[in-house]
């Protein structure tokens, strides 16, 4: 059952850049005071088999109409990787910043997602391709 959902899935999605970049830009990035912007590091965990795996997510700066482009890259399977970038809405309010996001991955449909983010915590939910679970993530310690 794993690999006729969920695997297709992410094969689509996740490996549409081989995460090089994702790297490079990683360890480039910049994590400002009191700001969602920059690294988080964490895990996806899916609610409709238990499958997990740890998940990276690079948060870019707002851009004109409370957007912001989130770039993840998540592993999975014990030897399976990928990355792939999405437009999130983000609406802040009281020091918490709320989001919405969803990503056309083709024939197989639509990867939704909606959290919360602080300056120390990300969590979110999503659901794409049969799937369906959590995102835990917060800032990486050196």
């Amino acid at each position: 059952m794993f690999c006729s959902r969920l695997l297709p899935f992410l094969a689509l999605v996740l490996l549409s850049s081989c995460g090089t970049g994702f790297h490079r830009q990683w360890e480039q990035a910049q994590v400002p005071a009191k700001s969602i912007e920059g690294q988080w590091e964490g895990s996806w965990t899916s609610s409709y088999n238990g499958h997990s795996g740890k998940l990276l997510c690079l948060v870019g700066p707002e851009k004109p109409g409370h957007t912001r482009e989130f770039r993840y890259f998540a592993t999975w399977g014990k030897i399976f990787r990928g990355s792939f970038n999405a437009v999130h809405d983000v609406t802040e309010k009281a020091g918490v910043t709320t989001f919405k996001a969803r990503h056309d991955i083709g024939k197989r449909g639509t990867f939704n997602a909606e959290g919360t983010i602080t300056p120390t915590e990300f969590r979110a939910t999503y659901n794409a391709a049969g799937d369906h679970g959590v995102f835990v993530l917060k800032r990486p310690t050196d």
